[in-house]
This record gives C-alpha cells, structure tokens and sequence, in this order.
C-alpha cells in the first residue's frame, strides 16, 4: 500500500524540465569551497559560485539555471498552497462525518480518508497516511495480525529462554520476535500502531498461561494468520536478525536504485551475495553464534534499545 496520496489540482502542471530543474537544485552534491570539502544543494552550489572569481563558467549560464529553478519553485509553491487548502476542507468534512458516526454510537476505525491520516505541511503538501481503499484497510489488518503474533511468539520464546536459563532476559536466549513485532508495528499508519502502555498488558495476558498452554496458543496463531510454523518454533537470535536485515536491505536498496537499463544485471550480480549472506546467517544460527552487529544502521539500534524487552 502507498502511503503518500497526493492530491490533484487545476493549477498549471510542472513541466519534465521544470521537475528535473527542481530534482538538481535540491540534490546534495559535494564541492570544495575555499579548499574545505562541503556538502550543499546544486542550488546553493551555483549562488556561490555567482560570487566566486575566476571560475570558468558562463556566468549567463548560471543565471539562466537560477530563473528557471525559481520559476519552477514558484508553481510548485502555488501547487502545494492549493493541494493544502484542499486537504484542510476535506480533512473538516471527514472529522464532521467521525463526529456524526460517534453520535450514533457507530465504530468510526474502518473510516476510509480518517482525517487522523491527514498529513498537511505548509511547506511540502498534502497526503493521506493511510487507507483509502477496503484493500488497504485489509493489508493493514493484516500487518496488524502478524505484529501481534511476533508479540505472542515473545511471550514464548522468553518462557522458552526462563526454562534454559532461570531468567527470561537471559542474553544467550535473545530472539528477534519483539523487534520484528515492533518492526511491523512500525509500517502501519499511526492510529494502528501500538502505544507503548498497550505492549506489556497484551504480554501479560498470556504470561499467566502454562508452557504447554502456550506451546499450543502460539501454534495455532501463525496457522490462523495462513504462516504455519512447527510446535516449538523460534526466530533467529536477534543479533543475527539485524545482521541479515541490515545486510539484505542494503542489497535491495541497491537493486532499486539501479538504472532500468541496469536491473538485470544488477539483480543478477547481487544476488549470489544475498544467498551468502543468508547462508552465514542460519550457519551460525545452527552453531548458535551471534553474528557481530558491525554495521548496524543507528536507526535500527535505536528501535531495539527503545523497546527492547519491555
């Protein structure tokens, strides 16, 4: 599902160069200025450069990329200013509708275009974080029901790591069902997620089940969500989890950034690479080693440290 729902206007549309004058004068390029290597836009790059000596280039030139960029921003301003003023009208008659429906005493969650999804910035536009489609709104319910049996399987596999070890935070018995969980959690639009006083309630309903019991619970969970998994079953250690994740993401950013001319190639360059990498994974799973979490992505760090084991 995409998240970003863009609206149309009747305001003149940017032409293909106008939108590649925007691309280039907003892309971070690197340049030396004053023998120092610095990060700045191609925008701030040619204003510098208007004031700079002895350079080579055609100062005509550089005028000319610099009126038709800022032509190109002024309609693209004027766009996202009538795409704004849309939004804010439409977002007040959904929250007039929400109001109604509450009146009524009707559940308002399933609300196609909830104004809770409306995303308005002054500066950027307007979207919708959210379902606009009875398709959309099922993949939600479904991530929602994958995130809660990741949540399930925590309960387990910490119960499992409490019968090995005496202590369920034991950390030869850390699994990656709770990051997963919060990882799915995470895709979902805001008012799907789960708050953080939600987690530990939804944990400790089914702490207080026995390990048969919940042996049994978590099985028929992943049946019920059509992902069966053996009695028993476990999710990798979660420092091997974040080594594969982190590896295989930086792999598939690459194929998707390749030129289209390029794809083929490239998938078939990476792939053998992606085969190993999820080899050495579940080799060291099977010897129980912990893969090093050099090169783990601070944005993943931080996800893990946040929730870990709430």
């Amino acid at each position: 599902m995409s998240a970003n729902k863009k609206s149309q206007t009747s305001l003149p549309q940017l032409t293909e160069i106008e939108k590649e004058y925007l691309r280039l004068s907003k892309e971070i390029i690197f340049a030396k200025i004053n023998g120092k290597q610095t990060s700045m836009t191609r925008s701030q790059l040619m204003l510098t450069k208007q004031f700079e000596t002895g350079m080579g280039g055609s100062p005509h030139a550089q005028n000319r990329y610099l009126k038709q960029t800022h032509e190109a921003e002024v309609k693209e301003l004027a766009q996202i200013e009538q795409e704004v003023q849309t939004f804010e009208r439409f977002k007040k008659r959904q929250e007039q509708t929400i109001k109604d429906m509450e009146k009524k005493g009707e559940p308002t969650k399933d609300v196609l275009y909830h104004p809770d999804d409306f995303v308005i910035d002054p500066n950027k536009g307007a979207w919708i974080n959210g379902p606009i489609t009875q398709k959309e709104l099922g993949e939600i319910y479904d991530t929602c029901k994958l995130r809660d049996t990741y949540l399930l399987q925590d309960v387990l596999e910490r119960r499992l790591c409490q019968s090995d070890h005496g202590d369920e935070f034991h950390p030869s018995g850390r699994r990656s069902a709770f990051f997963l969980a919060l990882l799915k959690d995470r895709t979902l639009p805001e008012r799907f997620r789960l708050e953080e006083d939600k987690i530990l309630p939804f944990s400790c309903e089914y702490r207080k089940l026995t390990k048969r019991e919940l042996l049994k619970t978590v099985h028929r969970a992943w049946k019920s969500i059509g992902q069966p998994k053996p009695r028993g079953w476990v999710t990798l250690y979660l420092e091997n989890e974040l080594y594969l994740y982190e590896a295989v993401s930086s792999l598939a950013k690459e194929i998707k950034e390749a030129p289209s001319e390029e794809l083929s190639e490239t998938i078939a360059r990476l792939m053998p690479e992606i085969a190993r990498i999820v080899q050495s994974v579940f080799q060291a799973e099977r010897n129980k080693i912990k893969l090093p979490l050099i090169g783990v992505s601070p944005s993943l760090h931080h996800l893990v440290s946040e929730f870990e084991f709430n």
